[in-house]
């Protein structure tokens, strides 16, 4: 085939968009299989991505959609894509033709947006070209095929009067959206096709090829040419052109080629319009399965990452009011800052669930604000503000504070799990909970040598035993005790509205700071130092239970 592809006129290429939207040819059975997503061991290359509008197009996500150029212009520059039997319609003004990097003429391809969400995962661009032998899997919508083969002597007569030279398949009406597999003959140099020099993939119609060989047909240009990379599949091409055999034009023959649009070539292109990487599964290896170059990563669905050890990601996350799961397999994993303001941070009001047996390492100040869960293994805090907005549900696996900080802020803090107050140096840490403002319960037991801040408009409330040794300090909404027992540290109530509610406190001190509160205690306080008291005024807002009268004459005379 190589030999001859290029003999071919120009004349005899028809570009694949001049037909209606049927289904891509496939050589085996009756020609009416593969019309749902594909379910054997290659698996899905991304069935429902592949849309079509006026022709075959590809959603890759963040409300693009890639189709060929040819096809924007036959349609009368109309943009919209049906997915999923949605139909979505361009935005004006965001439609752009791709260009060859390096001369800057434009190509036979075409991005837009869309208005509107169809909830569906990126698909990964392909940063190479698969090389030959190597198998696409296309999905499209052109014209079916007859139900049986025909075949033609050397004159292109059916039955033939003389020896059998072609054999293929007649076009026919109807159809559905259908996959098909080939294997690439190789990559040609680029070839213009009428819409445009563009660099090309080409495959060959091969009758040993198996049932599910493909061949293009009309209506297919815009489809997609999905490559299996590193076991994940990427978009290595668009369908764009096929040269005929048959003079007639009409169908589709054992030689025939199909081309697509190399996107290796025009990758960076397509990754700065798209920018946003979207997920709705699981990635074992994200760096494989989206290549490099995306912006940041949005969840559109319960998603994360998945057995990755060795892993360390520095590419902001948008959990988008989502699960983002990590699994951490038996190593450990990283999210860190990366070299940008904002890379590495995780965002968005969706939630952290932390699998796997090893341990997941946060080093950015994220900012998503839902409840972190550690199912198993380790979470280990490299920052200070890893969870700052976020509530940590503590119930199993373990939490570490990472050495040489020595302050952490939490958004939240349930669940019942002990917590101790150190570093993994064994040095206190200074632990403040609440930033969120959410009321929260926790009945784990608090130890160590650290000290507790509740901040925040929330309440929280401490059920179980409290044997940490520093400070507690309540320095916004309020903070419920059954007791402190510190009799060498102080225990602190600051800023306008705080509340302290304790059945009984035994501390060194006792700060009581203008407009606060502290209230509740069914026993008296046992002080073993003299306490700090605030101006008469705001005696009217200490309340401390019952206290003899000698504490109290003791108390007005400081």
């Amino acid at each position: 085939m190589m030999k001859n592809l290029w003999i071919i006129p120009a004349s005899a290429l028809l570009l694949l968009s001049v037909a209606p939207l049927r289904a891509v040819v496939i050589s085996g059975g009756d020609g009416t299989g593969n019309t749902t997503a594909p379910t054997d061991a290659l698996g899905d290359p991304g069935w429902t991505n592949v849309g079509k509008g006026p022709y075959s197009n590809v959603y890759l996500g963040n409300g693009w959609v890639l189709e060929a150029w040819h096809c924007h212009v036959l349609s009368g520059s109309v943009d919209y894509t049906i997915l999923s039997g949605t139909p979505y319609y361009g935005i004006s003004g965001t439609g752009m033709r791709l260009v060859d990097p390096s001369t800057q003429v434009p190509a036979d391809l075409y991005l837009y947006r869309i208005a509107g969400n169809p909830g569906l995962s990126s698909v990964a661009i392909s940063s190479v070209a698969p090389g030959a032998g190597a198998t696409l899997r296309a999905i499209g919508y052109g014209v079916n095929r007859a139900l049986s083969q025909t075949q033609w002597d050397a004159n292109w007569i059916t039955p033939p009067q003389g020896a059998v030279a072609h054999t293929g398949f007649f076009y026919s009406p109807g159809g559905a959206e259908r996959w098909g597999d080939n294997q690439v003959t190789g990559t040609t140099i680029q070839q213009n096709f009428a819409y445009g020099p563009t660099h090309w993939l080409y495959t060959t119609f091969d009758q040993s090829g198996g049932f599910n060989e493909f061949q293009a047909a009309s209506g297919d240009s815009g489809g997609g040419a999905f490559y299996k990379n590193n076991g994940y599949w990427q978009l290595a091409g668009i369908l764009d052109a096929v040269n005929f055999q048959i003079p007639t034009s009409n169908a589709a023959v054992y030689g025939d080629n199909t081309f697509s649009a190399d996107l290796s070539y025009y990758r960076d292109q397509i990754v700065a319009a798209v920018q946003v990487f979207q997920i709705s599964k699981m990635l074992a290896d994200p760096a494989a399965a989206m290549g490099t170059g995306w912006q940041s990563v949005q969840l559109v669905g319960n998603a994360g990452f998945g057995n990755s050890t060795g892993l360390w990601w520095s590419t902001p996350i948008d959990t988008n009011g989502f699960t983002f799961t990590v699994d951490s397999g038996s190593g450990t994993v990283g999210i860190q800052p990366g070299s940008g303001s904002a890379t590495g941070i995780i965002s968005g009001a969706g939630n952290l669930t932390k699998i796997g047996v090893g341990a997941l390492k946060l080093s950015a100040a994220n900012t998503f604000s839902g409840q972190t869960d550690i199912a198993a293994g380790t979470l280990k805090l490299s920052n200070a503000d890893a969870l700052q907005n976020s509530t940590l549900n503590y119930t199993a696996g373990t939490l570490a504070f990472d050495a040489g900080i020595g302050a952490f802020t939490l958004g939240g803090l349930s669940g019942s799990k002990p917590l101790a107050l150190k570093d993994a140096a064994n040095n206190p840490i200074a632990l403040s909970v609440g930033k969120n403002g959410v009321g929260t319960t926790f009945g784990g037991a608090l130890s160590g040598g650290g000290e507790l801040i509740k901040i925040g408009s929330g309440a929280l409330t401490l059920a179980g035993a409290l044997t940490y040794t520093g400070n507690t300090t309540v320095s916004g909404g309020s903070l419920s005790v059954p007791n402190l027992n510190a009799p060498t540290a102080t225990v602190s109530v600051l800023g306008a509205g705080s509340t302290l509610n304790a059945a009984s406190i035994a501390a060194a001190a006792l700060n009581i700071g203008s407009a606060a509160q502290a209230s509740g205690f069914a026993a008296p306080l046992v002080l073993g130092a003299a306490v700090p008291v605030p101006e008469p005024g705001a005696w009217l807002l200490l309340s401390i239970g019952i206290f003899s009268l000698a504490a109290m004459r003791r108390l007005r005379r400081r």
